[in-house]
């Protein structure tokens, strides 16, 4: 019986894989990030902080490789991809959801209605289970 090995290999996007900011980006970063993904023995993942939309158009702008999955939202939302389709993990928002002990984001926002300097995020950056201000 054969057995097989893997390696899960978990990449954040800004400023590892994708310039951001003053850096020069190597040449040779990407094709050979490229080539190293496209072993059988390797599953990708992509953390970031962005959501699914920002990591999509990300991986298009970049001619990236389409990962396994992904972790967006600073860690609210993980996603198997397969054939091109992005499936969300519900396990993961269960798990997730314990932790907001059954409080929305109305309900939590309360608890900072009180903070000068907070502003919320516009609605696309807000999450199931994230979210998110600008502050001063």
């Amino acid at each position: 019986m054969a057995v097989l090995n893997s390696t899960l290999l978990c990449s954040d996007l800004d400023r590892t894989i994708l310039p951001n900011g003053n850096a020069q980006e190597s040449s040779r970063a990407r094709p050979v990030f490229r080539l190293l993904v496209e072993r059988a023995d390797i599953h990708l993942a992509y953390v970031s902080g962005r959501d699914r939309g920002l990591i999509r158009q990300a991986i298009a702008e970049y001619d990236l490789p389409l990962p396994d999955y992904a972790i967006g939202d600073v860690g609210t939302t993980i996603y198997e991809i397969s054939g091109g389709s992005w499936k969300p993990w519900e396990k993961w928002f269960e798990e997730i959801a314990k932790d907001w002990k059954g409080l929305g984001q109305r309900d939590l926002a309360q608890f900072s209605r009180d903070c000068d300097g907070l502003r919320l995020q516009e609605p696309e950056k807000q999450g199931r289970f994230k979210l998110s201000y600008y502050a001063d």
